[in-house]
């Protein structure tokens, strides 16, 4: 992904954000939900992985441990890469929300 995609990929949930309604704030908080549990199990699959890896002796099982450890490990990164985006656009849509119909609040995001 280019800078300009990324750029223009901010840009257009920025877009999206502004026209939320309650409904679609309420599905973005079950997403958010299942993609932070997600990345907790991605970490922990990479975790275990780890400790498994530690104590390896044989040479094969070391030379495709860690084939299976660099695949872990990106599949943890992207895991909370997209939690991470997804949550930030969630506390930003709320703000978003809570702003455009007035609502107060005393708690910040």
């Amino acid at each position: 992904m280019t800078i300009a995609n990324d750029i223009d990929m901010r840009t257009a949930r920025k877009a999206v954000i502004a026209e939320l309604q309650i409904f679609d704030l309420k599905q973005m908080a079950d997403l958010e939900h299942v993609y932070k549990h997600r990345a907790k199990a991605a970490l922990e699959n990479y975790r275990s992985w780890k400790k498994l890896y530690a104590g390896q002796s044989d040479m094969m099982a070391r030379l495709y441990g860690t084939l299976e450890g660099q695949v872990l490990r990106r599949q943890a990164e992207d895991s909370c890469r997209l939690y991470w985006i997804l949550r930030q656009d969630f506390r930003r849509a709320l703000k978003t929300y809570l702003e455009q119909n007035g609502c107060t609040r005393t708690a910040s995001f």
